[in-house]
């Protein structure tokens, strides 16, 4: 996973890959995944194809809410962190 550096923060495309291989480094991401997709499967099963064609459609947008908030986080606490160490150097 690349190191975070002001010109990767300021690129949103590239700090939302950190972020990305940041969340697929993560041990427990992959059992998470794997227990939403065995209740999703459940879930599919007993919805007529409309409802989970719009169970799709929201679960999309929540995901790209989400996506769209984890690289403002990331953004919040770099900037953070570089303030924190500019105060320490004016110390």
């Amino acid at each position: 996973m690349p190191e975070l550096t002001p010109d990767i923060v300021n690129d949103d495309a590239a700090l939302a890959a950190c972020v990305d291989a940041l969340i697929e480094s993560d041990p427990g991401a992959s059992a998470q995944a794997a227990a939403i997709n065995k209740v999703a499967t459940a879930v599919r099963h007993r919805l007529e194809a409309a409802s989970w064609g719009e169970a799709l459609e929201l679960e999309a947008k929540i995901n790209a809410r989400w996506s769209d908030l984890a690289v403002v986080i990331a953004r919040w606490a770099f900037e953070q962190g570089f303030r924190a160490r500019e105060n320490a150097d004016d110390r």
